[in-house]
């Protein structure tokens, strides 16, 4: 019974560890898997050469017929298993298209990702720079002073106004849109500050890097992030930016500023009108400007005429205080701060007003309809003076918010090109 055990089956040749379940009967010699089987060979072949018990034994034309039949019958089996193994393998094949696909899918996901936590740590570093920028709100809490100033000994209150001071500089912001008055600060707090900066300036000659001064800067856009350049002939200051937060701010800094800060509350809450009813009115870093002194051939630091806000970028007033010795002259000295009227005259002329940068004066003019001027210094000392921007937060929050545009840098080439300046910030980047 032991070849029993791997016969195959008559039909379809298939082979199992058991014996098949099916004989032939009448010849005892072919077995077969099913009774299917058995019946389908019997009407297709067998019937033919069937010798039954004792039988005679088949021809040799029976026996090509037979094996005609098994040949055909192996045929059609190679052709199902053919089938199968293409079936199988188109299967394999989009299987392999989907698994293809979804890895696909998974990079583009995590490559969204990453864009996505770039663009999430961008904006993080940009509102943390934009939370810098816009600083703080001027609002007296708690009895203490604003810009962060705490009453010292040496310095004592901040400066202020009389009320008919600043009476006279409302009237005059409204009128004519600019403003000023003496003694702001007496000429103790003049020289102080003053030295105080000098060192810092020369401290840094020549470049003046080391000292943080650097040259005064143009351009830059709406934003304050697109194209900037310097051009030594239209603005030959060197700058040094500060704010009452810098771990390095002087207290004479804060003294001050607490004083611009409290003039600008007051002037706000008469000024509504002229000031495009700003509801919240927040202070930019400070600069603090320095015009070298004449060189004696011919080289003089100017600032051409220019208007401060010409392109809607939040600042609505520009506060300043000069840190000159008292005995400046602007016939002597040069380096006056000329006013232009806000409008022409219908004539077509226009009128203009110089004012001398004197230790202590303060001024203040509508930061974006008053165009203006320093005329060359032709003194044998530096002209210094510290500005403060005052904005509208809503309109400097919209305009910081925007990214740099194709068509504004284009516009800032153009004008570095008239200009001959030369580009110092270049790296913004652009969107159409």
């Amino acid at each position: 019974m032991a070849s029993d055990l791997y016969a195959s089956c008559g039909y379809c040749g298939g082979r199992e560890q058991q014996p098949h379940s099916f004989t032939c009967s009448r010849c005892l010699d072919v077995k077969y898997c099913t009774k299917e089987h058995q019946s389908l060979h019997w009407k297709e072949a067998h019937c033919e050469e069937c010798r039954g018990r004792g039988g005679k034994a088949p021809t040799l034309a029976e026996q090509v017929a037979s094996l005609r039949l098994a040949m055909q019958a192996h045929a059609e089996k190679t052709r199902r298993v053919s089938e199968e193994i293409l079936k199988a393998g188109a299967e394999r094949e989009r299987i392999w298209k989907e698994v293809s696909a979804a890895g696909d899918a998974v990079r583009r996901i995590a490559e969204e990702k990453q864009r996505a936590e770039r663009e999430v740590l961008k904006a993080q570093s940009d509102l943390k720079a934009k939370s810098k920028e816009i600083e703080m709100c001027l609002t007296m809490m708690g009895g203490q002073y604003a810009a962060g100033y705490e009453e010292s000994p040496e310095w004592g209150p901040p400066p202020a106004l009389t009320a008919a001071q600043l009476s006279f500089i409302v009237q005059k912001l409204s009128r004519q849109g600019w403003a000023f008055i003496d003694d702001f600060i007496d000429s103790a707090a003049v020289n102080k500050m003053r030295t105080y900066w000098l060192e810092r300036y020369t401290s840094g000659m020549p470049i003046h890097r080391d000292g943080n001064f650097d040259r005064g800067r143009m351009g830059g856009g709406r934003s304050g992030s697109n194209l900037k350049y310097v051009n030594e002939e239209s603005r030959g200051d060197f700058v040094r930016w500060l704010s009452p937060q810098d771990e390095d701010c002087p207290m004479s800094y804060k003294w001050l500023r607490a004083g611009m800060d409290r003039l600008v509350c007051d002037v706000a809450e008469r000024c509504q009108d002229i000031l495009k009813n700003a509801k919240t009115v927040v202070a930019q870093s400070s600069m603090v400007a320095i015009y070298p002194k004449s060189s004696g051939c011919g080289i003089e630091s100017r600032y051409i005429r220019h208007i401060d806000n010409p392109i809607d970028d939040g600042r609505i007033l520009t506060v300043m205080v000069y840190l000159n010795p008292p005995e400046w002259s602007p016939s002597v000295h040069g380096g006056a701060l000329r006013v232009f009227e806000a409008a022409a005259a219908a004539d077509g002329s226009e009128s203009s007003t110089d004012i001398s940068p004197a230790g202590g004066r303060l001024v203040v003019f509508l930061s974006d309809r008053v165009p203006h001027e320093v005329l060359p210094v032709t003194a044998s000392v530096d002209r210094m003076a510290i500005t403060t921007w005052y904005m509208d937060f809503s309109a400097r929050a919209r305009a910081t918010c925007e990214e740099p545009s194709q068509r504004e840098r284009a516009k800032l080439e153009q004008e570095v090109e008239r200009m001959n300046g030369r580009v110092v910030d270049g790296e913004a980047h652009a969107t159409a």
